[in-house]
């Protein structure tokens, strides 16, 4: 069993990267550490490749990613308009037990994870909601984020996420006889750990 992300089996085709827009070292280690599962002559493997952490909006990984989300503001070079492919880490548990239980069903297998797709203000209205408190979403200039504090590499993500993005959906996990978590039902289950 070995965990991936979304996309790094076609990171070359997607935009931007011929002209050296993404981070090459980053989408590269993934094929790599691909390459060495495929080449190790195991029996049986599988490859799973999650999308964006749901668990990226608790805490402690909260405070680095959305460090307003205590102030009631999720601010990001994300568009409004633009889906989070979100996917629960229990749902990647749920899966390589899946692949554990059954592993010649799933030998060989690549398998993209998603559990849902929301835009960033759909979040925000979730967890006001959920939360009982306003959180404004706002979309900032990539530049003016990273001057406030936030990771260069993760303001490079967001912008990523605008032009490629992840290309799981939901209907895979589905298709293996899993129901993902939705992002409402995972917010609710984890709304201590949420800031704002």
């Amino acid at each position: 069993m070995h965990g991936s992300v979304s996309n790094a089996g076609s990171f070359r085709t997607m935009e931007g990267w011929a002209a050296g827009r993404w981070e090459a070292n980053y989408w590269e280690s993934k094929e790599d550490a691909e390459a060495i599962v495929r080449d190790a002559g195991f029996p049986v493997y599988t490859i799973l490749r999650p999308a964006f952490m749901m668990d990226n909006f608790a805490m402690p990984k909260a405070a680095g990613m959305f460090p307003d989300l205590a102030q009631g503001a999720i601010r990001t070079a994300i568009a409004p308009e633009t889906p989070m492919v979100l996917i629960a880490a229990e749902d990647i548990a749920r899966m390589a037990c899946a692949a554990f239980a059954a592993p010649d069903a799933f030998a060989g297998r690549v398998i993209e994870l998603a559990g849902d797709l929301l835009t960033l203000p759909e979040i925000a209205r979730l967890l006001a909601m959920i939360k009982g408190k306003t959180i404004v979403c706002e979309s900032r200039d990539a530049d003016a984020l990273i001057a406030c504090g936030q990771h260069d590499g993760w303001v490079r993500m967001q912008i990523w996420m605008n032009i490629v993005n992840y290309p799981a959906r939901p209907e895979e996990m589905m298709d293996w006889g899993i129901e993902p978590t939705s992002f409402a039902d995972w917010a609710r289950r984890h709304a201590d750990m949420i800031s704002g």
